[in-house]
């Protein structure tokens, strides 16, 4: 082979070794954005919506609906009820939890 071809072929490598570093990256970059654009009232938008993985069918929502009602298990509409219901499950529990002899 003459070198001329050796030096071709090195080049080649390189290049595509160069050029195939970016496959291997985890994420891809973005450049940072210019602040004119927030000054001009543009919000910023994610990029990536959250997808579940698993997204629950309205049949299997409904067979956990009718689980729900078998148990007796209390409906919580918002926050402010779930604190309550936390609250008062506390309660309870050191009520009926044995008191600790301390030394």
């Amino acid at each position: 082979m003459s070198m001329e071809i050796k030096r071709f072929r090195l080049w080649v490598a390189l290049v595509t070794l160069i050029a195939g570093t970016h496959a291997f990256a985890l994420h891809s970059y973005t450049g940072k954005r210019s602040t004119t654009a927030r000054k001009l009232g543009k919000h910023h938008t994610r990029r990536v919506r959250w997808n579940p993985m698993f997204r629950p069918s309205h049949e299997s929502l409904l067979l956990q609906n009718q689980e729900i009602d078998r148990l007796e298990l209390p409906r919580i509409q918002d926050d402010d009820e779930l604190e309550d219901e936390e609250a008062s499950e506390d309660e309870e529990g050191a009520a009926a939890a044995p008191k600790k002899r301390t030394r």
